[in-house]
């Protein structure tokens, strides 16, 4: 767990053991403070989304890194290799 300057659960990182890694963050609008509409609507639209299988299993309504460094690279840790390197980290 990651924890908040005032001790408050800010978010986790879990693995379900079959390849899948889940960084959740408390993104919960009762915890928000000063919400305003976006202006980001143009980034978030160009960010294509798509249905697919990894490690046989089915993945729906996500993207790609390499479709997110096209679009809004801050967002992408960048890491080196191919997959079947030895080391390689996606």
């Amino acid at each position: 767990m990651f924890y908040d300057a005032s001790g408050g659960i800010a978010g986790t990182i879990r693995t379900d053991g079959a390849g899948s890694t889940m960084f959740n963050t408390t993104p919960d609008e009762r915890l928000q403070t000063d919400r305003q509409n976006s202006e980001q609507g143009p980034i978030l639209a160009a960010i294509p989304v798509h249905d697919f299988a990894l490690f046989d299993r089915c993945c729906r309504g996500f993207s790609s890194t390499q479709a997110m460094l096209a679009v809004l690279p801050e967002a992408v840790t960048r890491r080196e290799g191919a997959p079947g390197d030895p080391g390689f980290v996606p």
